[in-house]
């Protein structure tokens, strides 16, 4: 008793300083990524900076009722700059997800399995990616490594209150919480009656299903679910991306990782949290998904990280084994965290040309633009823009067009250089030139060239 007063002789699962560890280092990975220049990192960020602005203006831009847009907007009037707030939100998340999650790597597979866990934890590209791109998810895996924590523990309280919070923040999120939940409790009620466990599932399962469909998911969500992919198979696709030699390794792991369920329960580990995490992993590896990096399936990917790491964890591999690689794990992250910069759009460079597109479309004109780019230039330029197939009136649209100079164009109509390979073009003219030269140019089917219609289940903008 005195012994555990001076914090002597504390257990190994019990030490705070691998997640404390583990924090400041995913902190200072992010800080690196996201706060290296005065603009924005990645694809997705401008679509938070412009619901948060809005929700401080008295009206929310996008039917999207995460509550993580609450804190994004406290943190955005805290520092008075609503981008730096989402930056430093996205920062205080990956912190956050990392120490929690290492903590329970740390009960899972005590301070070999913390640090191993903790190292994935800090330099998965997939973390990342939720950090630079998906802060809904971000905040989620936060709530969902506290489920998994708590789970751990076996404070089930916590756990469902962990898993409801992570249903609030983001769907997806809030289905693994909620099947992670579900899988222990089941499996720990099955220790003691098996007819007990069947009815706690189904019921279980029953209100999962209606808290995620209540809380998070609108029915045409489940549109992301089906389909045919489209184009070559997911690790074709992988492998011809942007995506560098660490990060496929890292994926490849994603895959196998429900590989470690047996060993992780032959080495003694938690045997439910365990199962709960396997099924976790085999939903992340997305098996049967169709794949686009627009698509469900990338979203899972990304979030493969943390059952691999827990995985590894429970799998308590010695410290000769876990120290070097965790070390090499870590070594990782600067190159990870400079692929992740590398893929940005320069969102500097297109600031010079703002006034050339504020003096080309005139006041209630809109704007087409792919990902990313079409986000800054509303929310930097104050033009209405989308990243599909304009639908309404083509003669109210101007398209921000790739790989076609105003000479390829100028058959069919005006356009005007923005960037090197960036053209500013009338609608008009593009479907002119579209259908007349649409079999020639592959870039024509280009995502930067944006030619799909909005999808039921992407948010639209008040109007």
């Amino acid at each position: 008793m005195e012994a555990d007063r001076r914090g002597e002789g504390r257990e190994p699962g019990r030490d705070l300083r691998p997640a404390l560890i583990a924090g400041l280092l995913a902190a200072l990975s992010r800080w690196a990524l996201l706060l290296r220049d005065q603009t924005a990192t990645g694809y997705d960020a401008w679509y938070y900076v412009l619901q948060v602005r809005s929700i401080l203006a008295g009206q929310r831009l996008f039917d999207d009722d995460s509550l993580v847009f609450w804190f994004l907007a406290a943190m955005g009037r805290a520092t008075g700059d609503v981008l730096l707030g989402d930056e430093l939100s996205a920062t205080l998340f990956a912190a956050a997800a990392a120490a929690l999650g290492t903590a329970c790597a740390q009960r899972l597979g005590g301070l070999p399995g913390a640090a191993l866990g903790g190292a994935v934890l800090v330099a998965a590209t997939g973390h990342l990616s939720l950090s630079a791109e998906f802060l809904k998810n971000a905040a989620g895996l936060v709530a969902l490594c506290g489920t998994a924590l708590a789970l751990a523990d076996r404070r089930w309280g916590w756990a469902v209150a962990a898993a409801l919070l992570a249903v609030g923040l983001h769907k997806l999120s809030g289905v693994l919480a909620l099947a992670l939940l579900l899988t222990v409790g089941v499996v720990e009620l099955a220790r003691r009656s098996r007819r007990a466990a069947l009815l706690a599932g189904l019921a279980g399962t029953g209100v999962a299903v209606l808290v995620a469909l209540a809380g998070a998911l609108r029915v045409v969500d489940l549109q992301r679910l089906v389909g045919v992919a489209q184009g070559s198979g997911r690790w074709h696709r992988l492998v011809h991306s942007s995506l560098e030699g660490p990060e496929l390794v890292e994926l490849a792991l994603v895959h196998a990782s429900p590989l470690l369920v047996p060993l992780a329960i032959a080495r003694g580990a938690d045997r439910a949290l365990v199962l709960g995490l396997g099924l976790l992993a085999v939903v992340c590896a997305a098996p049967g998904l169709p794949f686009s990096f627009d698509a469900t399936a990338w979203r899972l990917l990304c979030m493969g990280f943390l059952p691999l790491a827990l995985l590894l964890a429970a799998c308590r591999p010695p410290s000769w084994l876990a120290a070097p690689l965790a070390v090499l794990a870590l070594v990782a992250t600067p190159g990870n965290v400079a692929a992740h910069a590398r893929r940005s759009p320069d969102y500097a460079a297109w600031t010079e040309v703002l006034p050339l597109i504020r003096a080309e479309v005139p006041e209630g004109g809109r704007l087409v633009a792919h990902r990313g780019l079409c986000g800054f230039l509303w929310a930097e330029g104050g033009i209405r823009c989308e990243n599909f197939e304009p639908d309404g009136d083509p003669a109210e649209v101007w398209r921000v067009a790739f790989g076609f100079s105003p000479q390829r164009l100028a058959p069919y109509g005006g356009a005007v250089q923005l960037l090197p390979s960036y053209v500013l073009v009338p609608e008009p003219v593009w479907r002119d030139f579209r259908a007349a030269e649409g079999d020639r140019w592959s870039l024509l089917r280009d995502p930067r060239n944006p030619h799909e219609p909005r999808p039921a289940f992407v948010y639209r903008s008040g109007e």
